[in-house]
């Protein structure tokens, strides 16, 4: 199996850092998951039970459980978040607009996937404490991340990163919030092209914008611990944060130069197999072009003997060609001995003829039968 491309996202938790492979085997590109660490094994697992979740409009991205790892399908298509840039690129609001509503619509769930939201303990442990939004709608499952970098449009609407997953209460506009304000984070042009608020009013979503946001920063604040993500604009950090917490920061620096130098050592041995599989090629190769040598010299004795086979048949044509013009001049000689010889033929039976009817041989027929 080659690898194309390996990424660790040592800026979470260990209970959340996975390795994410991008191979090929056989011609046919997979997608791999697995733990950076032993203690990420169970986020997994998780990412499993994700998968087995429906959408009425989407499709996940399938994908197996084997030995530890996960196995995606790569699938090629549109990445939705290129539409919506697409249309930012282009100063399009209408495009942007309606690329927006697309997303919601393949978020649709079934209504029997709906409480109400009851701001349970598992809730303020990873999104914080929202009393006020008690009795909104909510997700009884939700599976957070469909953001419209992790949706790809082909046959159909793919849902291809469903990292985190939630068994309790998730306020649905929270979810939809999330879906389109990560990527004003990614690009903060987006911003200056339309406003948040302006799509935020869009949404029709009847919970304060500014406690959703909050209420998202706080789950940023919990997969990282706190800290910058790359997946995610964090708030800023306070300096006395960071000093209070610097065995922390360096603990999770280790850990994430161990997984770097993991990465390297694993792409070291990689690229030891594929030099040998290029060493092996080549003597392939070799092998090859001497066949083709070999074969070039039996095609030139081959050749060779086409040419003796033809020489020899243009002579075996000659000399058919001199019999056959022997043979025809003798058949005319014969022919004309033959017509002389039935000429003297036909001359002696005259001449015989002749004789019988005579006198002569009429009187001496009784001497010849005396003398008989």
């Amino acid at each position: 199996m080659r690898n194309i491309y390996t990424k660790a996202n040592r800026q979470y938790k260990k209970i959340y850092q996975t390795v994410t492979s991008i191979c090929e085997e056989n011609g046919k590109k997979l997608v791999i998951k697995k733990a950076a660490v032993p203690e990420a094994k169970g986020h997994i697992e998780n990412m499993y039970k994700n998968s087995k979740v429906t959408f009425p409009n989407m499709t996940m991205c399938p994908c197996t459980l084997k030995d530890g790892e996960l196995i995606f399908d790569f699938i090629e298509g549109e990445m939705l978040s290129k539409r919506l840039m697409d249309a930012v690129n282009n100063n399009d609001k209408t495009a942007f607009y309606k690329t927006i509503d697309l997303l919601f619509d393949i978020m649709k769930v079934d209504e029997s996937e709906f409480c109400e939201f009851d701001n349970s303990d598992s809730f303020k442990a990873v999104f914080g404490d929202a009393p006020e939004l008690m009795g909104k709608r909510a997700l009884k499952y939700c599976v957070f991340d469909c953001t419209a970098n992790n949706i790809i449009l082909k046959d159909k609407a793919y849902f291809i990163d469903y990292e985190w997953g939630f068994d309790f209460p998730v306020l649905y506009d929270l979810w939809k919030l999330h879906a389109i304000y990560s990527m004003y984070y990614i690009d903060p042009k987006i911003e200056e092209f339309e406003p948040f608020k302006n799509v935020f009013e869009h949404m029709g979503s009847d919970c304060d914008m500014q406690t959703l946001i909050d209420l998202r920063a706080n789950f940023c604040d919990h997969i990282s611990g706190g800290y910058y993500t790359g997946g995610y604009l964090k708030r800023a950090i306070k300096l006395g944060d960071v000093v209070n917490d610097n065995e922390f920061v360096y603990e999770r620096e280790i850990t994430g130069l161990k997984n770097y130098i993991s990465i390297l050592e694993n792409a070291r041995e990689q690229s030891d197999e594929y030099v040998k599989a290029l060493e092996d090629s080549a003597k392939q190769m070799e092998a090859y072009v001497k066949e083709l040598e070999n074969a070039s010299l039996k095609k030139d004795e081959y050749v060779k003997e086409l040419e003796n086979a033809s020489r020899q048949k243009d002579e075996y044509i000659a000399s058919l060609e001199r019999n056959i013009k022997y043979n025809e001049d003798k058949i005319a000689e014969l022919g004309k001995e033959v017509e002389e010889l039935i000429e003297k033929n036909n001359q002696l039976h005259r001449e015989l003829f002749y004789i019988q009817n005579s006198l002569s041989w009429k009187i001496t027929k009784p001497l010849r039968s005396f003398k008989r």
